[in-house]
Parts: structure tokens; C-alpha cells; sequence
């Protein structure tokens, strides 16, 4: 009998369908953290714990909830990415979160009927209208809080 352990699948490199591999099969999933510094932009605290995943050796993680629009955001502290975003904290969440090899990706989304009514406008793709949860359906016009690469 050995003391060596064997290895496990779970440790193994993995190829994705769009030909990335990841180091191993371990991804942190999106999700909303509300670590963000309430101006959009990734905290000292939000940096410092996709850091600590990297280097726990999580092959991939997940940024949930990062918001194009500040007016529509799901909840405060959710990172939100347009033209008016800082890119040097952006980048910095980059490198921190991708040290050891790990991959970093954004969740980019509208959070819809989950907005958070005392700051966000609730618009989603589709209206909705059912109990606990109502949205106005966006529309392809901008509007005058959305930012477009066209305005």
C-alpha cells in the first residue's frame, strides 16, 4: 500500500468547449458578493479575496453581478463596467485574481425584476409583472440613464 495519494480528476487540467484549459476542474461560481467600494469599483476587501481563491488554486473564478448601468444595479456594492468605470481598479481585480495561473471572468448582467428598489430601476429583457417581482421591459433606445457606445 501506498502513502502517496493518486490523482483525482478534480486536479486534473481541463479542456473547455472554446479550447482554454483550465489547471484544474475547481471554479468559484458567480455570485453577489456586494464587495464592491459603492462606487462601482472592486474594494480593497473584494481584491484581497479573488486573490485568496487564486491562490488556493481555484482554476477559474466567477464575478457575479457586474452591472453596465449604476441605475440598475441589483444591489449596492455590485461592480458596475461602462465607459465611466476606473479601469485601474478594474485591472487591478485582473491581476490579483488571475495570480498562480487562475483565470478571473466577469458575470456581466442587468439585474431585471431583482433591482434593488431603493436605489436601482428595475428593466429587464421582458417585462414582468408577477408577485414580489416587476420589471419594465428595456428597449433597444437608450435610455437617459443608460450609457451606449453610441452616445
Amino acid at each position: 500500500m501506498t502513502d502517496q495519494p493518486t490523482a483525482s480528476a478534480l486536479f486534473t487540467p481541463f479542456t473547455l468547449p472554446s479550447g482554454r484549459v483550465l489547471a484544474n476542474r475547481i471554479v468559484k461560481a458567480a455570485m453577489s458578493d456586494s464587495l464592491g467600494d459603492g462606487t462601482g469599483h472592486p474594494s480593497k476587501a473584494q481584491l484581497r479575496l479573488y486573490e485568496r481563491w487564486a491562490e488556493g488554486g481555484v482554476a477559474a473564478s466567477l464575478v457575479g453581478e457586474v452591472q453596465p448601468d449604476h441605475h440598475h444595479a441589483e444591489k449596492p456594492g455590485n461592480l458596475v463596467l461602462n465607459a465611466q468605470s476606473d479601469l485601474a481598479a478594474f485591472t487591478q481585480l485582473a491581476q490579483r485574481g488571475q495570480q498562480h495561473g487562475a483565470d478571473l471572468w466577469l458575470q456581466l448582467g442587468h439585474a431585471g425584476a431583482m433591482a434593488y428598489p431603493p436605489t436601482s430601476t428595475a428593466h429587464g429583457p421582458s417585462a414582468l409583472d408577477i408577485p414580489g417581482l416587476r420589471c419594465e421591459a428595456m428597449s433597444l433606445r437608450p435610455s437617459r440613464h443608460c450609457l451606449a457606445p453610441w452616445q
